[in-house]
This record gives C-alpha cells, structure tokens and sequence, in this order.
C-alpha cells in the first residue's frame, strides 16, 4: 500500500520547474556596449560505489555547457531487491545549482497515469521541487558541513557559505487495494480469497465439491446449478475456478534500472557536491526503498550524507562550475 513520503511539503509532478534567470542575453540591435555574460561550463567527478549490489546511485551523467543531466538509477544482480516505494532525497547548494526538471517517466512507470495491469493510477509520484531550490540550511560550500552565515564564515580558498536545500521525492505503486483475477469486483488479501465456482461466481468455493450438486427429480440440488434442469449427476458438475490476489505489480531489480532522471542547472562558479540524505532513522527524511511499507535493509546511497551529522559522509558527486 501507498505510504506518504515524510517532508510535508511536497507538490504533485506539473512538469518542469525552473526559478532561474537565463545565462545571458542581448537585445539583438548590435549595440557594441552590450556585454553578454559567460554562459558556466559545469564538469562532473564522481567517485564509484563501494557495494555493486542494492545500491542507489548516478549514472548515465552529462555535462553541456551548464546543464547537468543524470539518472538516478537502482542496482542488484541477486534478484532478491523487490520494491514497490522509493523516498530518494538529494542535498545540494541552492546558490550553486539547481534542479530543473524531475522527469516524470518513472522505474514504476508514468506518474499519475492509469496502470492498465491493475485499472489504478500508479505510481503517484511527488516532489518538492521548488522549495529545495529555495535553499535551507547553510553550510560553507566546500565540505557541506560547516554552519556558516556569510563567506567570511568559510575561509578555505574558493570556499563559500551556500544554502543547502533538500529535494524530497516519492514514488510508489498502489499495490492496493487488491483485487481476484477471476472476480475483479472481489477484493482480497492472499490467494485462497480467490476461489469461486466457475459457472457461478457468488458462490466461493474450496473445491469442485463445493460447485457441484446432484440430480433430485430432474433438477440440480446444491452446487452452481441448484435449480437447474437436468438428467443425471453430470449434468449438476462444476469446477472451483483458483484466481490470483493482486494490485499494481512491484518491481523486482535485475541488473541497473533507472529510476528516474534529473536535470541541474549550475548557476555560479566554485565546486560543490550533491549527496543523497540517509538516516538509521525511518522517521527521518531521508533516502529509502520499500516494499510493503517495510524499508529494505542493506542499501547503499551513493554519494551520502547523514541527516543529522553532515560530517558523516560517504563518496563524491563533484560539481565544478567554471567562466
């Protein structure tokens, strides 16, 4: 079942979302003493996942001009890693970068759009897009750790006090409410409520025994025919048809799926990372995977940082932004 995401401020996916002024213009009259700005060139360096399976990381990544593009992709070769929820949520310096775009083609499918193999809209997905580019907790720049309130604050060469802020996403299918695949009116929670007489679906049954009556004077006594005509025992026989207990299937990981994908925009000159947020903590807002409403042990976020020591990090996604 659907569990909501944890930030309390999340929007419904309306497209690609953008506060950013453009990287330089000109009024196209020639005017010699018009001056147009630089567009930034951005570059990536990342390092590599220390786990190759149930792992989250980039992949995938470009770098033209100052657009970043990259996928946010799920590993596992033990097909073992059935998901059905993902709570991924990404710290950046909302002075330094921004995130455009959240593409709404999803490993679960199209967000809120009808799921035929279940008749649900699924997955629903959420974000909260322009309150992360709003910034939030600022912290020098350069090793995202350090509280600062000006760039005096932080007197590493190059360094800057940024606005960290955080982008929450949630996805996940609605594995409910579940229905019988023989009997889509019929909701259920295992298999086993799922059986029923298969001339006579009103009748739910445990064997053909349960559908099949006998001849009494010319006419069916119990079973899925009780009351009909009929000449000998035969003619009052029915099976009990087993059908199958489900909703929008989950998604069972082989080898490296995308999970989404991501566009950044670099807005300044410097260097700074972009980090996934994770927590021991299920109750915090952090990165996880689900299924059944039950978070997935064993998964490495990469690159991370914890949600409530930023000096406990692990790995790297560098960005450099450069005139």
């Amino acid at each position: 079942m659907f569990r909501p995401p944890k930030p309390l401020l999340l929007l419904l996916i309306g497209g690609a979302l953008s506060l950013l002024p453009m990287s330089g213009c000109g009024n196209g009259g020639g005017d010699p003493d018009v001056v147009i700005a630089p567009i930034i060139q951005a570059s990536v360096v990342q390092t590599s996942p220390t786990q190759t399976d149930r792992v989250v990381s980039m992949n995938n990544i470009t770098a033209v001009g100052d657009i970043v593009n990259a996928d946010l992709v799920v590993s596992d070769s033990t097909g073992t890693l059935d998901l059905d929820d993902v709570d991924l949520v990404l710290r950046y310096d909302a002075t330094f970068m921004q995130v455009t775009v959240v593409r709404p083609e999803t490993l679960f499918g199209n967000c809120g759009t009808l799921n035929t193999a279940c008749n649900l809209v699924s997955p629903i997905c959420l974000n909260n897009l322009v309150s992360a580019n709003a910034g939030g907790t600022r912290y020098c720049r350069l090793n995202g750790s350090t509280l600062c309130v000006t760039d005096t604050d932080c007197p590493a060469p190059n360094d800057k006090c940024g606005n960290f802020g955080k982008l929450s996403i949630s996805l996940a299918v609605i594995t409910g409410p579940k229905t019988c695949s023989n009997k889509s009116s019929q909701s259920c929670t295992q298999a086993s409520d799922c059986k029923f007489c298969s001339s006579n679906q009103s009748i739910a049954c445990v064997n053909a025994g349960t559908c099949s009556g006998t001849c009494v004077s010319f006419v069916c006594a119990g079973g899925s025919f009780d009351g009909h005509s009929c000449s000998t025992n035969a003619d009052c026989v029915d099976s009990c048809n087993a059908g199958t207990c489900s909703g929008c299937s989950a998604v069972l990981v082989s080898g490296t799926t995308r999970i989404l994908n991501l566009t950044m925009r670099v807005i300044s000159t410097g260097t700074s990372d972009v980090r996934f947020v994770v927590s021991s903590n299920p109750l915090d807002e952090a990165s996880f995977l689900r299924k059944d409403a039950l978070d997935l042990s064993g998964i490495q976020f990469w690159p991370s940082v914890d949600s409530l020591d930023p000096s406990l990090v692990q790995g790297s996604f560098t960005v450099t932004g450069t005139k």
